[in-house]
């Protein structure tokens, strides 16, 4: 983030949180223009762009009923989800590569066919209006009497959102429990990066980066791990207690990181 794009300590913060707020929308223009020539790059930022709006939009819920931000939240997750499946097939071919799988296992997953072909014209143009609609919902929102205690008091429920995620996974190591928690967790991430270096600053971001990046390689590995586990292919099979044996060590290895930050 752009040292110019953080909020620092004003009284009314809510139009400088607006400004960046468009800056992602501008941005997420740019990469839309490139879906043409270069999907795989530009699909993961136009997400990330998404995911940055969502989080920083959390900042607002005690100020922001939830009527308001409903449309703005309903096309933030249908430019999401048009590229879920791509997002996917992207994030387990380098998983895939990562753990120097033979070249037979990704053909078998038929990874590659997922992300070839161009992306039609007609979904282009679709999220070209769903993001002016959102800089319109966005620009009209009442930000300007916002006070920074207000979204540093929304911050701090973020920061126990992630804490209750994380003991929800001690106590049962599911998947979809785990993702919640990386969602909780980036939010945390993306927030204190806007936040600036109020409260505990730069070591929160550094880790939250860090854990997040261990919750995502969890993650992938469960994927990857429901991709196989029907497979009836000799290779796929002997691959299984292997990736498990992955998963358990990422998982002790987030723990223990989530230490540092929680």
């Amino acid at each position: 983030m752009n040292e110019k794009l953080q909020i620092i300590r004003r009284k009314y913060p809510g139009p400088q949180l607006k400004g960046i707020l468009l800056h992602f929308l501008d941005d997420a223009e740019n990469h839309v223009e490139g879906l043409a020539k270069n999907p795989k790059k530009h699909i993961h930022h136009l997400r990330t762009n998404m995911k940055s709006i969502r989080s920083a939009l959390r900042l607002l819920d005690s100020v922001i009923d939830e009527k308001a931000q409903a449309p703005i939240i309903s096309r933030i997750r249908t430019i999401k989800n048009v590229f879920a499946a791509s997002r996917d097939a992207a994030v387990l071919l380098v998983t895939c590569r990562k753990l120097k799988l033979k070249p037979a296992i990704v053909k078998h997953l038929h990874l590659e066919n997922a992300l070839s072909g161009k992306i039609p014209l007609r979904t282009i143009r679709k999220i070209h209006r769903e993001i002016r609609c959102l800089k319109k919902d966005i620009s009209v929102l009442p930000l300007e009497k916002i006070e920074c205690e207000e979204i540093q008091q929304n911050f701090s429920s973020s920061f126990k959102r992630a804490i209750k995620a994380q003991k929800r996974c001690r106590k049962d190591p599911a998947r979809e429990h785990f993702h919640t928690w990386r969602k909780r967790v980036k939010d945390v991430w993306y927030q204190n990066q806007l936040m600036g270096k109020f409260d505990k600053g730069v070591k929160v971001s550094l880790v939250a980066a860090q854990l997040s990046d261990l919750l995502g390689d969890g993650n992938d590995l469960e994927i990857l791990s429901g991709k196989i586990a029907d497979s009836q292919n000799p290779q796929c099979i002997e691959l299984r207690p292997f990736i498990e044996k992955r998963i358990r060590n990422i998982r002790r290895k987030t723990f223990k990181t989530a230490k540092k930050l929680f």
